[in-house]
């Protein structure tokens, strides 16, 4: 029943930084310095910590299931680690955004791209565990 706790916990942090990081993404195709600091508030109070649990919990669920020792496992934390330099590199964009007094919009169709990579990889690792 705890590994099953932790899990939907693991999923539900999961959920949250995945969906602040593509409104981070959305919000700097069309910055507007109004909402800037909400969403900068957002990304640092909610975002960012639902990433710290999401390594944490998901850590936990490795050690519960014995995973250690798998290649998928490997694979996956080195997607994972990606994805959270992704997520610093989106957060440091927005940082600069909110600090411009007439903010341009951004490409941001790499970080829309590798963060949906990211993610298929992810999930096809954890669904298949192929090594």
């Amino acid at each position: 029943m705890l590994y099953l706790l932790v899990k939907s916990a693991h999923i539900l942090a999961i959920i949250t930084w995945i969906s602040g990081m593509v409104g981070v993404a959305l919000f700097l195709s069309y910055p507007s310095a109004c909402i800037a600091k909400p969403i900068a508030q957002w990304d640092r109070k909610v975002t960012s910590p639902a990433m710290m649990l999401a390594w944490v919990l998901g850590l936990a669920l490795a050690y519960m299931g014995g995973w250690f020792g798998d290649g998928w496992l490997w694979a996956k934390l080195v997607a994972v680690f990606l994805l959270s330099g992704l997520h610093g590199a989106l957060s440091g964009k927005l940082r600069r955004v909110g600090a411009s007094d007439a903010p341009e919009g951004q490409n941001v169709t790499p970080f829309l791209a590798g963060l949906f990579g990211f993610v298929v990889v992810i999930v096809v690792l954890v669904v298949t565990k192929p090594f």
